[in-house]
């Protein structure tokens, strides 16, 4: 029998983490095993051991990268800028927005799902945690969906293990990302004596770790779907040959299992295995949509189910909607060119 969605229901109407009713949809996504998840946690320990290591990096006796505050100072790499340099900030950060402008143009939001720090510091820090503390995701979902005043021991004694591993991240996250304003030996002078001697630094060390507590322990992938933009702007950058993750409908569907050799189902047997590894609960094969991070984790999912039922790769991957549509396929376009002739005039200009 066929699991298409019925049509008299908008597929698109809700958010993938949020129920009909309104009610937030905790996500816990299964992990997977394939080529992508094998190259995603490459990508996250460079760019997150990248961020460690800045701050212990000196260039003629200052950080690599600091915004000192106090000092009115900017180190970038061996370049000193004072306030009075501020107007050349225009063209760093038009040099950057167009470089992502180029990588959403062409490849969607792979940024998103590879190098961005949140998703880098959430897979690679706390989902790991929960996983080890609170066990698979129906173990997960039925402790969540149970009252607290059922829970027993071993519940609390999971929960509080994994609240106590969280607050000692954050509070280091946060030591980390002050020294990016601090330099790090000033940091560690300040760390010593009490906190009442550097009451400024002390509060925003606090309140950073507070933040990132609430973010990666509770928010999560809602920070993408709500507050972060760059999921809304990749629905202005991608036009018809971004190369995005997708379905392909005329392969896949009608979903069913069938023993029969020539059946008339298509090759998708509604297992349902994408929406269980995506990380922000949507469902791919719905078509593309604003919550997708573009981490690839459905792709693995399917082409192990296709290699079960010894079927091609393919059926959801990495295409553009013309690749999906059999349509004519470009790489280069006018828009592309446009954004990296802006960045290059921003980078050179700075």
């Amino acid at each position: 029998m066929s699991n298409i969605v019925p049509s008299d229901r908008d597929p698109l109407g809700l958010l993938g983490s949020v129920t009909q009713d309104g009610h937030r949809k905790y996500c816990h996504p299964m992990t997977v095993e394939g080529r992508f998840a094998r190259i995603r946690p490459w990508a996250y320990w460079f760019f997150f051991g990248l961020w460690l290591y800045l701050p212990w990096l000196q260039i003629d006796e200052h950080p690599a990268l600091q915004f000192d505050i106090m000092g009115r100072r900017f180190f970038l790499f061996g370049q000193s800028y004072n306030a009075q340099d501020t107007w050349l900030a225009f063209f760093f950060i038009t040099g950057v927005a167009f470089l992502l402008f180029v990588i959403s143009a062409l490849w969607g939001r792979i940024w998103c799902g590879y190098a961005c720090p949140h998703t880098v510091i959430l897979e690679s820090l706390y989902r790991p945690i929960v996983a080890f503390f609170e066990g698979s995701p129906g173990k997960r979902r039925k402790r969540d969906a149970t009252p607290i005043g059922k829970w027993v021991w071993d519940d609390w004694k999971r929960k509080l293990s994994k609240w106590a591993v969280y607050a000692f991240l954050s509070v280091n996250i946060a030591h980390v990302f002050v020294s990016y304003f601090v330099s790090l030996p000033r940091l560690m002078e300040m760390v010593r004596p009490s906190p009442s001697e550097n009451v400024s630094t002390f509060g925003w060390m606090l309140a950073v770790t507070i933040v990132v507590y609430v973010n990666f322990a509770w928010f999560r992938e809602q920070m993408c779907l709500v507050i972060c933009p760059y999921g809304r702007l990749q629905s202005v950058l991608a036009d018809e040959d971004t190369v995005v993750i997708g379905y392909d409908v005329a392969r896949g569907e009608p979903r069913g299992r069938s023993k029969e050799p020539n059946s008339s189902f298509g090759d998708c047997i509604g297992c349902n295995k994408c929406v269980a590894v995506c990380p922000t609960g949507i469902d791919i094969r719905n078509g593309l949509q604003i919550e997708c991070v573009g981490c690839a984790a459905c792709i693995d999912a399917c082409d192990g189910v296709m290699d079960k039922i010894n079927k091609p790769h393919g059926l959801i991957r990495y295409d553009s909607n013309n690749g999906f549509n059999s349509l004519k396929k470009r790489f280069w376009r006018p828009r592309v060119f446009m954004y990296i002739v802006a960045g290059v005039a921003g980078m050179v200009a700075f």
